[in-house]
C-alpha cells in the first residue's frame, strides 16, 4: 500500500511540475494537502458506494453521519504522511461532509476546502 500511495504522490508532483505555476514535489505541505484530501474523499465516496445496502445509487442524498464516519476510518487508516493533512481535513469536517453531501466532486470538495489549488 505504500509504495501505490508514494507512486501517487510521484504523479501528483509530476502533474503539478507541468502546470503554469510548478509546486515542488514530495515533501511540499500543498501536495500532501492535496494528495490526502483526494485519497481520503475518493475513498469515502467509493466506500459508501461499494457498501452492501448500495447507499449511493440507492438514494440521492447522502447520509452526512456516515460519511463523517468513513472519514474518521479512512484517516485512521492512512499512511503517516497523511497524519497532519487528516488533522487539518478534520478541522474542516463539517463543511467538507456538507459539500460531500451536496454531491460535490472530490476535487471541488478539496479546492473549496484549500486542500487543493484551484
Amino acid at each position: 500500500m505504500k509504495i501505490i500511495l508514494v507512486t501517487i504522490l510521484l504523479l501528483q508532483s509530476i502533474s503539478f511540475l507541468q502546470s503554469k505555476n510548478p509546486v515542488p514535489y514530495i515533501g511540499n505541505p500543498l501536495v500532501e494537502n492535496c494528495v490526502a484530501c483526494k485519497f481520503v474523499w475518493e475513498n469515502i465516496e467509493e466506500s459508501l458506494i461499494d457498501s452492501s445496502t448500495n447507499f449511493l445509487r440507492a438514494n440521492d442524498r447522502r447520509n452526512p453521519i456516515l460519511t463523517a464516519q468513513a472519514f474518521q476510518y479512512f484517516c485512521r487508516i492512512a499512511p503517516d504522511i497523511f497524519f497532519e493533512p487528516c488533522n487539518s481535513m478534520f478541522e474542516k469536517l463539517f463543511f467538507m461532509t456538507q459539500d460531500f453531501c451536496a454531491k460535490k466532486t472530490v476535487l471541488e470538495i478539496c479546492q473549496k476546502n484549500n486542500f487543493c489549488p484551484t
